[in-house]
């Protein structure tokens, strides 16, 4: 189907946008579709697999050519994605991938960006290192990130210590907010309950900047008694950046772009149906080597 202006037409359909991750991925998905003369149907999904299934279907109801769709997080598949991938349907996933389903997808190498962030603090000198995030099998980008983890520790001599790993937060959407007053409190009696800790990996910027409110309020600074380092960070945080992975946002969006317009024109892709980007270590202000006394 064409679009108003008569242009042929593509969807994306994604949970949100924030300062730190997804508007330079729509930006640039946008620019390199209209570069090659296409228009993009953008819907938002608020972290909802609800409202994710039914952006899925208005869209293809709507004529749409192919589908972005970056997945909202969910331990079960969503079922309209699963359809689309049966029928042969142009899909192709963005920042995401399914584990054991062979979707097409444009992500990051999240395994080792957290493999990259862990190390940074194991060579600062860091031993109890945290980690904190959504539930690890609610997506594979979870997955992979905890893996990371895992794989920096093992790989450095370190044990792994299952109490240092707070992964039961929410991540977003309408019905719990990953900044609401529950995720606050279950991070300060977190912070409170291991006094041990020197670091903390946080998957995504929105916990790391929990983290700083709550060091703030408990007299604790960042990054002489805890470090903390995360996944993207906004370049204006009013703070200063986070020590973070960079992730290539711009490539993610165009490359995901032309990897659907190349399925929809059944073009050889030169096998390229799945594409890891690799993320950047950008050392910002909240890591450093961990005190004599750490947090107590």
């Amino acid at each position: 189907m064409e679009s108003e202006d008569n242009r042929p037409l593509i969807g994306f359909i994604l949970p949100d946008v924030t300062d730190d991750f997804g508007i330079d991925v729509l930006t640039s998905a946008i620019a390199q579709a209209e570069a090659a003369n296409w228009s993009v149907l953008v819907s938002f999904t608020n972290q909802s697999q609800e409202a994710e299934e039914t952006a899925i279907r208005r869209a293809v109801q709507a004529g749409v050519n192919g589908l972005l769709v970056n997945p909202v997080y969910g331990e079960f598949y969503n079922e309209e994605l699963l359809r689309l991938h049966v029928e042969n349907f142009p899909l192709v996933l963005v920042d995401k991938r399914l584990d054991k389903i062979h979707v097409p997808y444009v992500t990051t190498d999240n395994h080792a960006a957290a493999y990259e962030l862990t190390k940074h603090l194991i060579d600062l000198g860091h031993r109890h290192i945290g980690f904190i995030s959504p539930g690890v099998t609610a997506t594979a980008t979870l997955e992979d990130r905890f893996a990371g983890y895992l794989a920096a520790l093992e790989d450095h001599g370190i044990p792994y210590e299952p109490p240092l790993n707070l992964s039961t937060l929410p991540t977003g959407g309408a019905v719990n907010s990953p900044d609401g007053p529950e995720v606050r409190r279950t991070i300060q009696n977190y912070l409170a309950q291991h006094n041990e800790l020197t670091a903390i990996v946080a998957t995504e910027y929105v916990f790391a900047s929990i983290l700083d409110d709550i060091c703030r309020e408990m007299n604790l600074s960042i990054p002489d008694d805890l470090s903390v380092v995360c996944f993207d960070s906004p370049k204006l945080a009013h703070r200063g950046e986070f020590t973070h992975i960079a992730q290539e946002q711009k490539q993610i969006g165009a490359k995901a772009v032309d990897m659907l317009l190349r399925i929809i024109r059944e073009e050889k892709s030169d096998g390229e149906t799945s594409i890891l980007l690799p993320g950047k270590l950008v050392t910002g202000r909240s890591s450093a080597a961990p005190s004599v006394c750490g947090m107590i």
